[in-house]
């Protein structure tokens, strides 16, 4: 079967580490997370170029993560500047891949699309939704559970985005469909 992206949303997950320099630092918030390159080059007293890429390499592994509720979507390494980061740092990145074993990591996910229970750097993550413009969601990760099940995840998913979009173009993506799903088996 073919995904077709919903060209008006995107989304990015937001690890708890990086949450936790978010929310720490005056100088660093959530809208700096959208462009690798800025992120990188205008915040580099706070993250390093490995924290950077580490960030740009969880963008493709959004699905592995969310158990595909948002494969419809696509991610914000799919736009041109952060397409660009890390076509120019392939080797490094390449490199870090390497060194934070991100498919071991991946093979030891278990749990709903609310969390993720790999080892090592992403260990136990739960999600919860912001929108931070128009079309870009964040799932921002915490190490502990934010909500009580799926259907309250995807309540404040849905809270969260059901403003901005039309429901002609809603009801197309994958986490409504999952929403109906939880909702009525309740």
């Amino acid at each position: 079967m073919k995904i077709t992206p919903i060209k008006r949303l995107r989304v990015a997950v937001v690890p708890s580490w990086l949450e936790e320099l978010v929310s720490q630092s005056p100088d660093l918030s959530y809208s700096d997370l959208l462009c690798f390159s800025t992120l990188n080059e205008s915040k580099a007293s706070i993250l390093s170029e490995d924290q950077v890429i580490i960030y740009a390499l969880t963008q493709g592994y959004i699905n592995a993560f969310t158990d595909r509720a948002f494969e419809d979507v696509p991610s914000i390494a799919t736009t041109e500047p952060n397409a660009l980061f890390l076509a120019d740092r392939a080797k490094r990145v390449e490199k870090v891949r390497l060194s934070v074993n991100v498919n071991d990591a991946l093979a030891e996910k278990k749990g709903s699309a609310l969390s993720f229970a790999p080892t090592g750097l992403m260990a136990k993550e739960h999600y919860f939704p912001v929108l931070v413009d128009p079309d870009t969601l964040l799932l921002i990760g915490s190490r502990v559970p934010v909500y009580s099940d799926e259907r309250s995840f995807y309540n404040a998913l849905l809270e969260t985005v059901g403003d901005k979009i039309d429901f002609g173009e809603f009801k197309r993506y994958e986490f409504f469909k999952r929403y109906l799903r939880v909702a009525v088996n309740g």
